[in-house]
């Protein structure tokens, strides 16, 4: 661990706890997901323009209207992960995607389908940058260039699995524009599962102090800890051995260290 005040610790072990790859296959798992949903239209505009007769400008809008929040949010999906952490971010943004595929999955009125492509989207931007943010606390030095790599493999995954839906899922396709959809929601549903489970795993445990270490209460309102008879803001000084309760995982630190909890 670092001595200086801002620098950002290694809490918890988690570079090399075997749980990272669990993190990681679930990291995978939902944005498979998020990019099998996002390219739902292409493989059913056909059928949307002769089964309810909608035009090409519409259909188009169908795919580019998910990009279209992200051109403002982007920059505000980073802050809300500094402030609530990566965790949180994409578990909220696993819900608002699957609420926006199952409003395209109903699909009627245009303008209901439309607004579900948009709440997608919000999702979308949003969820890729918390799970990359994610794997980063999970994995470091050479090994997060192997983790990144493989969760960009499973979104292509993801992408070349809905291309190929209308072989794999035929009888679906053969049942309309609607069926493939439900498909495609329910599949955001299975994302959503996985970064239920993916929240943080270090929910417990004590943290043992020595001496002269400083404990920085920054972020706590951010990290769900409880507090005992401990300040809420400022920094408070621990002694040899003590054992301080909150909901965080545990830590062993150096004399003089700053915790930052984020």
């Amino acid at each position: 661990m670092s001595g200086a005040p801002g620098a950002a610790p290694s809490l918890d072990g988690r570079g090399t706890s075997p749980l990272r790859w669990l993190a990681l296959g679930l990291a995978a798992a939902a944005i498979f997901s998020s990019y099998y949903e996002s390219d739902a239209i292409g493989p059913i505009a056909d059928m949307l323009y002769r089964q309810r007769g909608l035009t090409q400008f519409q259909i188009g809008d169908l795919t580019a209207v998910i990009s279209l929040p992200n051109i403002l949010l982007a920059l505000v999906n980073g802050v809300l992960i500094d402030r609530f952490g990566a965790a949180r971010v994409t578990l909220w943004a696993a819900l608002i995607g699957f609420g926006g595929a199952v409003l395209t999955a109903i699909g009627e009125p245009y303008d209901l389908m439309w607004l579900g492509r948009f709440i997608f989207g919000v999702s979308e931007g949003a969820i890729f940058i918390s799970l990359i943010a994610g794997l980063a606390q999970w994995f470091s030095g050479r090994q997060i260039s192997l983790a990144a790599a493989l969760f960009l493999s499973f979104a292509r995954i993801g992408s070349y699995s809905l291309d190929k839906s209308p072989r794999w899922a035929h009888a679906l396709y053969e049942g309309g524009w609607q069926p493939p959809l439900w498909l495609g929601a329910a599949i955001t549903g299975l994302g959503l599962v996985a970064s239920l489970q993916n929240l943080d795993p270090w929910v417990s445990g004590p943290m043992i102090g020595n001496t002269g270490d400083a404990l920085s209460w920054q972020s706590f309102d951010s990290g769900g800890m409880t507090l005992g008879p401990w300040p809420s803001s400022g920094a408070t000084t621990v002694q040899d051995g003590q054992t301080l309760a909150w909901t965080g995982g545990a830590v062993d630190a150096s004399k003089g260290d700053v915790l930052l909890w984020n």
